[in-house]
């Protein structure tokens, strides 16, 4: 039979044992709470978005910019391939791809296939090609493609595709040689050359008479042929031209 002071003892044993529990419970399970899940596994800091996907460069690899460059260096085949087949009729630059391909041996300065202005060979493909895109734009580009540059006049300003007596005094220094030879040097030739008059109408193959720039053209081109062919045109460049009358 217990007695009262059993009784109590009993009760305080109870309640330092719940107390006890109570105690383990709530901080025995601290690392749910605490234990890092959060933080531990640094999965928002991990780095994922900054490993620099967005920044390789792949927008920058000059993809896009390589199309301009891979034009290469002008050559004569390129642009008497083009020139030949855009310019045609009334627009006809040359009488035949020999004497287009003699021509062009005389253009000293290549440029770049992207010039559109200056007496360069880079220029002249460009605007045979542009001839290309029309009737309208052969009659428009075709002279510029061709021997003159565009030029009517070799007193006045240069043409589209440069100076007219740069190129007629390098092709005659070319076709016209030995004893057709006509002027004594470039500077002699540069002379003559702005002695002629000024072509009334673009530069074709048709201007073979009148007493103009364009009738020397016609007649230097058609001498670079052969050798038969620049013994009888090489005379007709000159001022004082047998040919160049009208």
């Amino acid at each position: 039979m217990m007695t009262r002071a059993s009784i109590a003892l009993a009760g305080l044993a109870a309640a330092f044992f719940i107390t006890q529990g109570c105690s383990s419970s709530s901080d025995g399970g601290g690392n749910t709470a605490d234990g890092g899940t959060t933080d531990g596994g640094g999965s928002h800091d991990s780095g994922t978005a900054d490993t620099g996907t967005s920044d390789t460069g792949a927008s920058d690899t000059g993809t896009a910019d390589s199309s301009n460059e891979a034009g290469g260096a002008p050559d004569c085949a390129t642009y008497c391939t083009s020139i030949m087949a855009n310019c045609t009729g009334a627009n006809a630059q040359y009488t035949d791809a020999t004497v287009c391909a003699n021509v062009c041996a005389g253009f000293t300065a290549k440029g770049a296939s992207s010039d559109m202005m200056g007496d360069t060979l880079g220029c002249r493909i460009y605007h045979a090609g542009a001839a290309g895109m029309s009737a309208a734009a052969a009659t428009t580009h075709c002279p510029h493609a061709g021997p003159t540059g565009g030029d009517k006049d070799p007193k006045g300003t240069a043409g589209v595709c440069g100076e007219p007596c740069t190129s007629f005094c390098s092709i005659a220094a070319q076709v016209c040689t030995g004893a057709n030879k006509q002027f004594a040097d470039t500077t002699a030739c540069t002379t003559a050359c702005k002695m002629f008059a000024a072509d009334t109408a673009s530069y074709s193959t048709a201007d073979t008479s009148k007493n103009d720039m364009g009738c020397r053209f016609y007649h230097l081109s058609a001498a670079s042929k052969n050798a038969a062919a620049a013994m009888t045109h090489c005379p007709h460049i000159v001022v004082a031209s047998a040919v160049c009358t009208q």
